[in-house]
């Protein structure tokens, strides 16, 4: 009676439900109905598990539509999500993976059987000598996302009944994979030993099968406004190689200091993107973007940039009160004659 009473009590105050207390589905129950269901880390992820999968899963996907993979936190739909599910993906790269771990660790009861990586740093990072460490962007490289969409298929396969079904589509989507790999093949001669800048070093990977020569990067640290010195040595470095091409990252445009320094290199702007925004619903159209933004980058603003507005309204605003003063001083003496002379 006490605990009923209890349970009353709290379903009438409106006390929200432990965050600990989310039940995950079983795996034998999603069988039964023929559709498992899989929760990624990001949304490529779950791109790669609808194109294994089929019509066999129901794929949600966390980080998307231009979110910030490095410093993402969980909102309580999406942990929601990670509990239904019957099996999690992450990447597995520590920089991305950094939410997922730490909610595994406060959530023990999603269990490590239904959690896989699928990807190994070891097996796909490569130092990236404009940051001195490994860069992390992997996917952005179709090799690359070969090798994740096949332990993808791997884990499916172990997992769940889907032989045969898995190794189908694994077999069609990596024709697909070798065609996004032949059209940066056929870009080469457009870009091989083109210098570029990074706005931030989300492309490394994309821009290598390029052949394009990166040679710096705007952002000093992840999140934060260069400084006034780390400006400078970018537009030095690209006017020593004549570098006409600034690549931003749309989750992390630093828009204002970008704008100034392509005004001040006449280099243009490429927007590219590590996620699916606006109408990219998967992998292959994500890298076709990518792929088209370098290809028709676009001059910088007018009028846009802070520093630009700053010392020109400056300047017209010194000029104009100058003026102003003139006038005023030339007209006062003249009304003053004026009166006398009534």
């Amino acid at each position: 009676v006490m605990l009923l009473i209890t349970l009353f009590l709290i379903a009438g105050s409106g006390v929200t439900t432990p965050s600990n207390a989310f039940e995950p589905r079983t795996i034998s129950a999603s069988l039964a109905q023929d559709n498992v269901v899989i929760t990624t880390t990001m949304d490529f992820l779950g791109d790669f598990v609808k194109q294994l999968g089929g019509d066999k899963v129901t794929v949600y996907s966390i980080i998307s539509s231009g979110k910030d993979p490095h410093s993402y936190e969980p909102t309580p739909s999406d942990l929601q999500k990670l509990s239904d599910s019957d099996l999690i993906l992450a990447l597995g790269i520590s920089e991305f993976d950094k939410w997922i771990t730490e909610v595994l660790n406060n959530h023990p009861d999603f269990g490590e059987k239904t959690y896989y990586a699928v990807s190994n740093e070891n097996e796909l990072l490569e130092y990236d000598d404009l940051i001195k460490t490994e860069n992390p962007h992997v996917w952005l490289s179709p090799e690359k996302a070969k090798t994740i969409v096949q332990n993808i298929a791997t884990i499916l396969i172990e997992k769940f009944d889907f032989d045969s079904e898995v190794e189908d589509n694994l077999n069609k989507y990596n024709e697909v994979l070798d065609a996004l790999i032949k059209e940066i093949n056929d870009l080469k001669p457009q870009f091989a030993n083109v210098p570029v800048v990074e706005d931030h070093p989300a492309f490394k990977y994309l821009l290598d099968l390029l052949g394009a020569k990166r040679i710096g990067v705007i952002e000093e640290r992840e999140g934060e406004e260069p400084s006034a010195a780390r400006i400078n040595e970018i537009i030095k470095k690209m006017n020593e190689e004549n570098c006409k091409l600034i690549i931003v990252n749309y989750q992390q445009a630093k828009e204002t200091t970008v704008q100034e320094i392509a005004k001040e290199t006449g280099a243009s702007i490429a927007t590219l993107s590590t996620l699916f925004v606006e109408n990219i619903t998967s992998y292959k159209e994500l890298i076709e973007y990518n792929l088209k933004a370098l290809q028709s980058p676009t001059a910088p603003s007018q009028g846009s940039g802070f520093l630009m507005f700053s010392w020109q309204s400056l300047g017209a605003g010194i000029i104009l009160s100058i003026l102003v003063i003139k006038v005023l001083r030339v007209s006062k003496p003249i009304k003053q004659k004026g009166r006398s002379s009534k």
